[in-house]
């Protein structure tokens, strides 16, 4: 039998869960806002192999691409690095040469 004071702990407990849920999804709301709202690309990349995790909405359009899953997990170096044997696919080149053909693109630090 539960007495009164462990379900007071339990609900106490429950509630402040609750609670940092509500807080932990109101920053990734914020986040997520932030992200899709800028006119910058911003790809997310695995620390380990460099593959691409995350994009927002501007990177897609912005490489040509009509959906993030033809990006995700590819290496990030086919949108910084010349024409090279990184690019495998011919639809990869014609891409980078559309890009490459409009000038240098430049990465603002700031």
């Amino acid at each position: 039998m539960i007495d009164t004071n462990t379900k007071k702990h339990t609900k106490k407990a429950s509630n402040e869960i609750d609670e940092i849920n509500k807080e932990t999804l109101s920053l990734i709301q914020d986040y997520q806002e932030i992200f899709n709202s800028t006119n910058e690309a911003i790809l997310i990349h695995d620390a380990k192999d460099g593959s691409i995790v995350d994009v927002n909405a501007s990177t897609i359009k912005m490489f040509g691409y009509s959906k993030k899953e033809e990006i995700i997990n590819i290496s990030p170096s086919i949108f910084f690095f010349p024409i090279t044997t990184h690019i495998h696919t011919k639809r990869q080149k014609n891409k980078c040469r559309k890009h490459l053909s409009k000038g240098p693109m430049y990465l603002n630090g700031s």
